[in-house]
């Protein structure tokens, strides 16, 4: 991590050119590094303040990818993402996973379809058998 006095060291506020380390979709959590102000190593979380899911699907940077980040104080307390647009439809993370998780349940649905018109078929042919007295 990074010790108090390289903190206090930086101005406050920013805005700061900062590298995303890592992005999840699923939770919305967003860790960055910000080499301007701390070393290349320390990794700071952004703050949901501002930001929310949409259709069970946060908006995140791809990891790797630059984006501008602030402060509102000089210890760094809470990291703000500058961002022009959250919804996931313009960003391709957050489309892709929305269209993954579509998928998925389309698969699942076919499957269950599928067992269930075998057990219906399967009732059927019982009913017939029962109607015709091959069971007793």
């Amino acid at each position: 991590m990074y010790t108090t006095e390289e903190i206090y060291q930086q101005s406050a506020g920013g805005p700061y050119r900062a590298l995303v380390t890592y992005a999840n979709t699923a939770t919305g959590e967003i860790r960055v590094v910000i080499p301007s102000v701390l070393n290349a190593t320390s990794e700071l979380t952004i703050s949901y303040i501002g930001r929310k899911e949409y259709n069970g699907t946060w908006s995140v940077p791809e990891v790797g990818s630059q984006i501008v980040v602030a402060s509102d104080d000089a210890n760094l307390s809470n990291i703000f993402w500058l961002q022009v647009n959250p919804d996931p439809a313009t960003s391709l993370t957050g489309l892709q996973n929305q269209i993954d998780t579509n998928t998925t349940n389309i698969s699942t649905n076919t499957t269950n379809i599928s067992a269930l018109t075998a057990r219906v078929v399967k009732l059927e042919t019982n009913q017939d058998a029962l109607f015709l007295g091959v069971f007793r």
